[in-house]
């Protein structure tokens, strides 16, 4: 993958096959009035909404393999690779709800969560997603207890 600073964007472009896009472009906005530490501070923003979908993205990739979604991909290169080699916003919005059950689904939001936004392992999001999920059980079987 390849992180690309233009000097209004920042220009994201994954290194493996088609069909995932081209680029992914974070716009930034400059003002006639900006000062320089101004524009820094919106470049260094650019820089981490470019690096947070970055990981979201091979997040997805890694748990849209791990679940078989290449399976039912209309990419032939997804299924080719037997990984998730595509656009994961259209994994999402094509294949996500219609082949994975809703306790699959919550399960698996919390696992990509961790791995991608707290900075996980996969072993440790998985981990970290049943102690979460185990805790929330426990709560809710304390709360119907009581009267």
């Amino acid at each position: 993958m390849e992180l690309v600073l233009m000097s209004e964007s920042i220009v994201y472009r994954p290194t493996l096959s088609p069909p995932r896009p081209e680029k992914i472009e974070i716009p930034i906005h400059f003002h006639p009035g900006d000062n320089e530490a101004t524009r820094q501070a919106r470049l260094a923003w650019a820089r981490e909404a470019a690096e947070e979908r970055r990981k979201l993205f091979e997040t997805r990739s890694q748990l849209f393999t791990g679940v078989g979604l290449w399976k039912v991909c209309e990419h032939k290169v997804c299924r080719r690779n037997r990984a998730c080699r595509g656009d994961t916003n259209e994994c999402m919005m094509k294949r996500w709800r219609r082949y994975i059950s809703d306790e699959d689904r919550i399960y698996l939001a919390k696992v990509c969560h961790f791995a991608a936004h707290e900075g996980m392992t996969m072993a440790q999001a998985i981990a970290a997603a049943d102690a979460d999920l185990k805790e929330r059980e426990e709560i809710a079987a304390r709360s119907r207890r009581q009267p």
